[in-house]
């Protein structure tokens, strides 16, 4: 007997698996290791940002699961125009940005904030949709240099390297 998943279900299991991940991504952060140049907010101090998002839009997605009124429309027409605009798999597309933030975190000490920035934008440019490789690929090389600029030159904000300054010496 296979029983379908409700939607509200969905969100909750969502909602803990979000909330775990935030949670797991919070800590990998934490341990993101700042040069001696860094200021008070750190080389983590983005990630941090980001896991504390994911953590409260898991929260809000979990007490909404819970919260949610069981009556739904019987009307189909209400029921598609719900579904219109968005993914047809949410939770796969969320699942897959959890991993790419993921790795996005695991390589930042190897591959330094501009390399890794520029490759998180592509992957998660792809992810929503983009397909021509021009504009993946001037997306991917300006958005490093771009925010790069905005942290470390006007906001003096510290960000890693990488192992490239150890290569070029």
């Amino acid at each position: 007997m296979s029983e379908q998943l409700t939607d509200a279900s969905a969100d909750k299991i969502t909602g803990a698996a979000g909330m775990l991940a935030g949670a797991a991504y919070g800590y990998t952060a934490l341990n993101i290791e700042d040069s001696l140049l860094a200021d008070a907010v750190g080389a983590g101090g983005v990630p941090l940002a980001v896991s504390a998002t994911l953590f409260l839009a898991a929260l809000i997605l979990s007490l909404k699961a819970w919260f949610k009124s069981p009556v739904q429309s019987a009307d189909p027409a209400v029921q598609s125009d719900a579904a219109q605009g968005g993914s047809a798999h949410p939770h796969l597309m969320a699942g897959a940005l959890l991993l790419l933030l993921a790795l996005y975190v695991w390589v930042l000490p190897f591959l330094g904030y501009l390399l890794s920035i520029g490759l998180l934008v592509a992957s998660c440019a792809w992810l929503g949709g983009a397909r021509q490789k021009r504009s993946l690929m001037l997306a991917a090389l300006l958005a490093g240099p771009a925010l790069w600029l905005i942290f470390d030159w006007a906001l003096a904000i510290g960000l890693p390297m990488g192992v490239w300054p150890s290569l070029v010496k």
